[in-house]
């Protein structure tokens, strides 16, 4: 028999789940792939341009942007290059985030990365009063809320998108730019001390650590916690020359790319 946790193959054309564990959106973008080791991903969810746009719906970033069909016109060039924007600025999180979640000082080329992306995303936010000026605010939506802010108050907005028009810049901004701006706002706050890593070392998954005993191991612990358990357990009956009947694992988090 198999130990536990072994993955099994990803039907053709089937995307995993999103999953939203991280508590910050910044966490929840990093979170889309399964860091299994340095150079090695798998369990990819930003398969396609129409990918990052459908985790921007349901992050709650497009919801307001009148662009329903963005998906279907995502096979453009301006999402193609999205999906290369959208990777490329989730390898540097992971890398900034990662280290700062293990108490690692970042490489110098790391904080090159992140601060020209942070200089991308400042140029496409806006601080605008409460009408929004043609803008929305730059804060998710299906994502721990950002604090409610007094009437009146200006706000961090990104552009609409207007009804009928091809997604393009505008799109990228309205995706990414908020992403940008939750990791700035998670490396600042005073919420960074409770950052951590999946104590699973083939996950990679990050998260805000806010259990009452600040103790918390894992990404979700039905999934990489359980595994872990059933390794333990598997491990000890093989070593007592027992029997194993394990159930199977969840299918969520173990797909293997093909």
């Amino acid at each position: 028999m198999a130990p536990p946790g072994r993955p099994r193959r990803r039907p053709e054309g089937e995307r995993p789940p999103f999953a939203w564990i991280g508590g910050a959106l910044c966490l929840d973008f990093v979170n889309t792939v399964t860091w299994a080791e340095p150079g090695v991903l798998l369990n990819e969810r930003l398969v396609r341009g129409a990918d990052v746009v459908e985790w921007g719906h349901a992050a709650g970033l497009l919801v307001a942007h009148g662009a329903p069909g963005a998906e279907r016109a995502c096979e453009a060039p301006p999402c193609n290059r999205l999906l290369r924007d959208a990777r490329a600025l989730r390898g540097v999180l992971h890398a900034v985030l990662e280290d700062a979640a293990h108490g690692r000082p970042p490489t110098p080329s790391t904080v090159a990365a992140f601060d020209a992306w942070v200089r991308w995303g400042f140029r496409r936010l806006r601080f605008a009063p409460p009408d929004g000026g043609g803008a929305r605010r730059a804060s998710p939506g299906a994502l721990p809320a950002a604090p409610p802010t007094p009437a009146g108050s200006w706000t961090w907005t990104v552009p609409v998108i207007g009804a009928g028009r091809s997604p393009g810049p505008e799109l990228g901004a309205a995706v990414l730019a908020p992403v940008i701006r939750s990791a700035i706002d998670l490396l600042g706050g005073s919420e960074l001390a409770r950052l951590r890593g999946c104590a699973n070392p083939r996950c990679g998954w990050l998260f805000v650590d806010r259990s009452r005993k600040h103790n918390r191991r894992w990404c979700d612990m039905r999934e990489c916690g359980n595994r872990a358990k059933a390794r333990r357990y598997y491990r000890r009956r093989r070593a007592a020359g027992g029997d194993v009947k394990l159930a199977s694992a969840s299918p969520r988090r173990i797909w293997v790319a093909v």
